[in-house]
């Protein structure tokens, strides 16, 4: 982070500390898995350690699954998958949740996953939160998370069950590409057996497998007119999640500090550090004088290395300096920027201006 007042005193006042480039591991706290079934504890540990696992849902994994406690699932898998908390992602794509959508419930995950697609309801605007969940119903949400996750979730060709034809015309593409995608299996013999309730374990088990084909796919990370603008919204979207918690006003965004903010990203590639320098060796703020940004206070933010907007927030917010560009009262005005080099690195910049 580094922060200059220009015109008004005779010298730059400037504060640098150190940029940190991974975020410190996370901890869980372990969850007996006695009541899992053997053929899924390992999956279970793994979606636990990656934090998409509700508390509440760590036991009775046996049991099957109701409509709310797989929203609840579906949101958490894709605050994970995304790097963004639910009301950073919705505020990205416009979206929010509808208060009255539905008369028996007002839970935000399910409002958050009708906002985004995931889910319906039952009919007459209710939802059913305590319904179960039957395998076609589940594979149609999954479709639907995948999609709001950014997943191409095209091919629903047929996957070749023998009892598709059992399966609800509304549901066919959703097993189609759970089946194609390897995301679900059939339930032997060829069957998928549609009307079969699911489980909690089944669940978990299946959105980590969701993880596994999202984090395989050639399209993660590689359109990048799609998702560096993408992530670059998100930490903008973040950035103004943490002034509200702290009761601040939004940053505005601008368009000149973008350009100076991707500018700023691009040089960090040509010098594969992180500093405030430019390549040729001039500070960052002349990179705001270049790009037409009006101001009496500037600052930066820069990182290099996080896999994901929400990893490299948390970085910042955990960094003293940082953290207080990120809360600065005096800043009123912010650009974000990120670009890849060839190895699939990312590189990360906040500018800030009065």
């Amino acid at each position: 982070m580094k922060i200059l007042m220009k015109k008004i005193l005779p010298f730059v006042l400037a504060l640098t500390f150190i940029i940190i480039t991974s975020a410190p591991s996370a901890s869980y706290a372990s969850s007996s898995l006695i009541t899992a079934s053997a053929w899924a504890r390992d999956g279970i540990r793994d979606a636990i350690s990656k934090g998409f696992v509700p508390p509440d849902l760590q036991k009775n994994y046996r049991d099957a699954i109701d409509r709310s406690e797989f929203c609840r699932l579906a949101v958490k898998w894709l605050e994970y998958i995304t790097g963004t908390d639910i009301d950073a992602y919705l505020s990205a794509y416009g979206l929010t949740r509808e208060p009255g959508a539905f008369t028996d419930t007002g839970d935000p995950d399910i409002l958050a996953a009708f906002a985004l697609g995931v889910t319906n309801g039952t009919g007459n605007k209710t939802f059913t939160p305590k319904g179960l969940i039957t395998r076609e119903q589940a594979a149609t949400m999954i479709r639907n998370a995948c999609r709001a996750a950014g997943v191409d979730v095209g091919d629903v060709s047929p996957a070749g069950f023998a009892d598709i034809g059992t399966v609800s015309r509304w549901a066919v593409d959703g097993v189609n590409f759970c089946r194609n995608s390897g995301i679900m299996a059939g339930t032997g013999n060829n069957n998928f057996s549609p009307l079969a309730l699911y489980t909690v374990e089944q669940s978990i088990i299946t959105f980590n497998n969701i993880y596994i084909y999202y984090e395989d796919d050639p399209a993660d990370l590689s359109d990048e007119s799609y998702s560096l603008q993408k992530l670059a919204d998100e930490v903008f979207a973040l950035t103004n999640s943490e002034r509200e918690k702290a009761g601040l006003p939004a940053y505005k965004r601008d368009a000149a500090l973008t350009k100076t903010a991707e500018t700023r990203a691009a040089e960090l590639i040509k010098l594969c550090v992180e500093t405030h320098e430019r390549p040729d060796g001039r500070p960052f703020y002349t990179a705001f004088d270049e790009n037409n940004v009006k101001y009496y206070l500037a600052g930066e933010n820069i990182a290099m290395g996080q896999r994901s907007a929400r990893e490299v927030v948390e970085d910042w917010m955990n960094s003293p300096g940082h953290r207080a560009s990120i809360l600065a009262k005096d800043f009123s005005r912010m650009g974000t920027g990120v670009v890849m080099d060839k190895n699939g690195i990312l590189y990360w910049s906040q500018d800030f201006a009065n």
